[in-house]
This record gives structure tokens, sequence and C-alpha cells, in this order.
């Protein structure tokens, strides 16, 4: 299982960093959710590994390219529930992915990753763990629309 930290939450105008089990820097993401919603994870030589592209309609949206090919659509449905569908390699979330405690699966039940809060940092600290061989780069970028979600919902709500 690989380890990824994730210090700061994704905001409006942010940058953040993508730390591995050491606490060495492993990848940045870097964009804006303001106007455009683009942002881009990028290796630490600042090759851009992924586009994170949003898109607003009745629901929030967000597409996943990788070298220009459309990879996933993650979107937070109409509802009165928290609920989040994923298109594309054909995962499911489960849990509770607003308070960051859910796992990625698959329709099979394949386990992907698990992502939770980092119970030893401050609370805009996370945690991912992601299984063996799983496209640790797309899991990433689907972790971060995810967060781009979040921050969209809770700044609709203030």
């Amino acid at each position: 299982m690989t380890t990824y930290y994730i210090k700061k939450r994704v905001s409006l105008l942010d940058r953040l960093t993508i730390k591995d089990e050491a606490g060495n820097d492993c990848y940045t993401v870097e964009g804006s959710l303001s106007l455009l919603k683009n942002l881009y994870l990028k290796d630490m030589n600042g090759s851009v590994l992924a586009h994170i592209k949003g898109k607003w309609a009745w629901r929030t949206t967000f597409e996943v390219y990788q070298d220009g090919v459309l990879n996933a659509t993650i979107r937070k449905e109409f509802s009165f529930r928290n609920q989040l569908t994923v298109e594309g390699p054909n995962w499911t979330i489960s849990g509770n992915w607003w308070d960051t405690q859910y796992e990625i699966g698959d329709m099979d039940g394949g386990h992907h990753a698990h992502i939770s809060r980092d119970a030893w940092a401050l609370m805009d600290s996370y945690r991912i763990d992601i299984a063996p061989g799983g496209p640790e780069i797309l899991m990433l970028a689907i972790v971060v629309a995810i967060d781009a979600i979040i921050a969209y919902q809770r700044a609709a709500s203030s």
C-alpha cells in the first residue's frame, strides 16, 4: 500500500502539496477554482500529470484528464443526500466523503483507496492509502476533485 498526505484542503484559490509517508514532497496541485475551475496535478519537476477541470450545472462536476484523455468524471448528485458518482473507471465511493472518511472501490467489490483525516495532524490534513498496483495519479486526481467539490459546497453554504 502506498500512503500520501495532503496537508491542506483545496480552497477557491490554492496550491497544495502531496507528500509521501516519509514527509517528502511528491506532487503539487496548482490552479484556480474561482472562475475557470482548473487544477493541475504536477510532479515535482512541474510536468502536468492530470488536469482536473471543473464544470458547473445543476450539480458540481469535475473531469479528470490524463494526456488529453478523459479518464473520470466525478459528480455530486442533485439530492438531499451527499452522494457522489465516479464515471469512467467504474468505481464507487462509500463512506462519508464530506467528513473525509471514505473508500474508493470498484463495482465488483475491489478496494482501491482509503481516505481519512490524519489523526496526528491538524483538521485540514488527510491521508490517502492506495492499494498496490492501483493507478495512483488517477486516484490522487479523483481525491483532489472530491476535495474541490467539498470546497464548493462549503463556499456555497457560507
